[in-house]
């Protein structure tokens, strides 16, 4: 049986995906950073890694069961993981009065329960990811900081995600499930 790469995550509006391209698209001549497209613009809960149809049903199960209300993220400062000395990745902050965070605990305290979950060990920041880093100067950091962008959305429903890896093309996401919110 074919094991698939699976994540559940947060879709984001198509307004506030609109407004990071328009950034990414400003700093277009970053050559050392691939931007992440449109597309592939969420919030990661929890990544998975590659689970098996029976492992995938139960992820459903614990997903179809969370209960929590619509709310609102908003798009806060762009940071650097894994620092701004070493930088890897570009990302966006969101903020939600801390759902995001209850969303990713309760979910991460139910699937604890299954063999094939691995709690992460870094405590959880909300964040999107708009870019991965081959290597970037220190003036570029600095263009991204001062760039401006604010926004918020209705966050309505879990989704839970398969990540297809594509070789040197990377990888596809594409959508299993969406569980709506109350």
């Amino acid at each position: 049986m074919k094991k698939k790469r699976i994540f559940i995550s947060l879709n984001v509006s198509l307004s506030i995906k609109r407004k990071i391209a328009k950034v990414q698209k400003n700093f277009a001549d970053f050559n050392g950073v691939r931007w992440e497209p449109r597309k592939k613009l969420h919030i990661t809960l929890h990544f998975l890694n590659y689970l098996d149809n029976n492992e995938i049903e139960k992820v459903k199960s614990v997903l179809s069961k969370i209960k929590l209300k619509i709310f609102i993220a908003k798009l806060a400062d762009y940071d650097f993981f894994p620092s701004k000395k070493q930088p890897r990745v570009v990302v966006l902050r969101v903020n939600s009065c801390n759902e995001i965070e209850t969303l990713q605990k309760i979910i991460g305290d139910e699937l604890k329960k299954y063999k094939f979950f691995e709690p992460e060990k870094r405590k959880y920041k909300a964040h999107l990811t708009i870019g991965r880093i081959d290597k970037i100067t220190e003036k570029e950091i600095r263009l991204i900081e001062n760039e401006k962008i604010s926004g918020s959305w209705r966050v309505n429903e879990i989704d839970l995600m398969e990540s297809v890896l594509r070789g040197k093309l990377g990888s596809n996401y594409k959508t299993l499930k969406k569980f709506v919110l109350n």
